[in-house]
């Protein structure tokens, strides 16, 4: 009796070991391993980066980028010969989207991410789905020298420049933490020492309503965002958007660095969906009607096989 109680515990903790081991190793498997073991893909999404990632009224992940995703996790299906491919939805936030990635948390990031080549470090990127850049916001009653800066390419001190003692006096300039804007903006701009003051906020919306409260001046963000606020707010007679874009900001998907067969197989998706209609129609959702720049914009994202 005694031998048998201390083999079962010996089995019983075989067992648990190997358990782990094999749910250890599904984590650090590469994501096409993951994936093809598992029959789920895991998509990482943004609940609050509107209209590319978001939830929507009924709780459900939705957005541009989201849509985009769900079309390549369906051309993974079909290359992966499986049955029936799950799709599982994982949160993550601005501040810990790329360790979600690195960790094996998620297998695609589908978010509003920009491209940036010392990203590239730690993660890798899909072909770009997207073009923007950042842009700022300004209520109308603004003065005539911040409205003229955030449109005319030579008015704004200090972008391309250093910024002069005085230049932004008394002007509260902010964008949203842990994004390429609030990198961007005490570098480039000059602010500090143009005497603005430099604030962050944790999310869009309240960057916006700080800004309709007088508490902002000016809010950057990628254009297609602050024009998203605008809609979902409808406030066209409240702020203004300004045309220049001050930066070029590519947004692609995120997957975890090293994997080639992954990343090919995603931009394969990608490239298929950008020869279609469909990626126009993706786009016209939340965006308006993808006219031929947008068209072509697509096409020049395509490679040959």
């Amino acid at each position: 009796m005694q031998s048998f109680s201390k083999a079962t515990r010996v089995g019983a903790a075989l067992l648990t070991a190997a358990t782990v081991f094999f749910a250890g190793s599904i984590a650090h498997a590469g994501p096409m391993e993951r994936i093809s073991d598992t029959g789920v893909i895991k998509i990482g999404f943004r609940e609050d980066a509107y209209p590319f990632s978001y939830r929507n009224q009924d709780g459900d992940p939705a957005g541009y980028t989201v849509e985009v995703c769900r079309e390549i996790a369906a051309t993974v299906e079909e290359t992966l010969a499986l049955v029936d491919l799950n799709i599982e939805y994982v949160p993550v936030s601005a501040a810990n989207r790329f360790e979600a990635v690195t960790n094996g948390q998620v297998d695609l990031l589908c978010g509003a991410t920009t491209k940036r080549l010392s990203l590239r470090e730690i993660v890798s990127f899909s072909l770009p789905i997207f073009e923007t850049g950042i842009a700022a916001m300004v209520q109308p009653s603004a003065s005539s020298r911040l409205r003229d800066a955030i449109n005319d390419v030579d008015a704004f001190p200090g972008a391309g420049g250093p910024a002069r003692d005085g230049d932004y006096a008394g002007i509260v300039m902010a964008t949203r933490a842990s994004t390429t804007a609030a990198d961007w903006l005490p570098t480039e701009m000059g602010a500090p020492e143009g005497g603005a003051k430099v604030t962050s906020v944790e999310s869009h919306d309240e960057g916006f309503q700080k800004l309709l409260s007088g508490d902002v001046d000016v809010y950057f963000a990628d254009r297609a965002i602050l024009l998203s606020l605008v809609v979902a707010n409808q406030a066209e007679d409240k702020v203004i958007v300004g045309e220049r874009l001050f930066s070029n900001e590519p947004y692609g998907l995120v997957f975890a660095k090293d994997d080639d067969a992954f990343r090919l197989l995603v931009d394969r998706s990608l490239i298929r969906l950008f020869l279609t209609d469909r990626i126009s129609e993706i786009y016209s959702r939340y965006f308006g009607e993808a006219d031929d720049d947008v068209r072509a914009d697509f096409m020049m994202n395509t490679l040959p096989e």
